[in-house]
């Protein structure tokens, strides 16, 4: 049986370094500073770290309060607390394994069902504006989210961007010869049926 591993989640911080001004005085009467010669140019000042988005929350009536109630209490009300729209497989099996875990910028869902484990995180997109990185892998329309793909260590990795929040889901097979694993087609199912259950920003209906 595979073991479901702790989320490593990793917090990145930006630090900015503030410039030193060199103060010129002059003792005398009514002496007048003279500027410095071949004074070198004056550095651009430092950049701030692009702010993330803000996630947009559907509307109250659409959170499935069936997929929300088959939870396990103590994940379901994390949850509750999460800074984005959660979003959560709508297999009872994975619902009733499921364990959660809620920090100030997302939220990350865990369930494990026969020898695969399951996986959910989201956090803000980041802010516009923001120089996207170039890659060639193509996006594949999955109902309405048009998803990334990808496979990393034997772990199959499906990332996209939804109401100005990003979220990625991964299946990771204990057997290698496990069909969930053996190409995209069960994560391309699970990523399609996701369903809403609420967050911090959304009212109960």
């Amino acid at each position: 049986m595979a073991s479901v591993f702790p989320v490593d989640i990793r917090v990145k911080c930006a630090v900015s370094c503030a410039a030193l001004a060199l103060m010129l005085s002059s003792c005398g009467r009514e002496a007048v500073p003279q500027p410095p010669q071949n004074a070198p140019a004056q550095a651009e000042p430092a950049r701030t770290a692009p702010q993330a988005g803000t996630p947009q929350w559907p509307r109250a009536e659409t959170i499935d309060t069936a997929a929300r109630s088959t939870l396990p209490p103590a994940a379901a009300g994390r949850l509750q607390e999460s800074p984005v729209p959660v979003l959560v497989p709508s297999d009872s099996r994975l619902l009733q394994r499921a364990e959660a875990v809620v920090m100030p910028n997302q939220y990350t869902l865990t369930a494990k069902m026969d020898d695969a484990t399951v996986s959910i995180q989201a956090s803000p997109a980041p802010a516009a504006g923001r120089a996207e990185r170039t890659t060639t892998i193509p996006r594949t329309q999955v109902g309405s989210r048009a998803v990334f793909f990808t496979e990393n260590e034997a772990i199959r990795v499906a990332t996209w961007i939804e109401n100005g929040v990003a979220y990625s889901a991964e299946i990771e097979c204990a057997k290698a010869d496990d069909p969930k694993c053996r190409d995209d087609t069960y994560l391309r199912s699970m990523v399609e049926k996701l369903v809403f259950v609420g967050g911090k920003g959304a009212r109960t209906p």
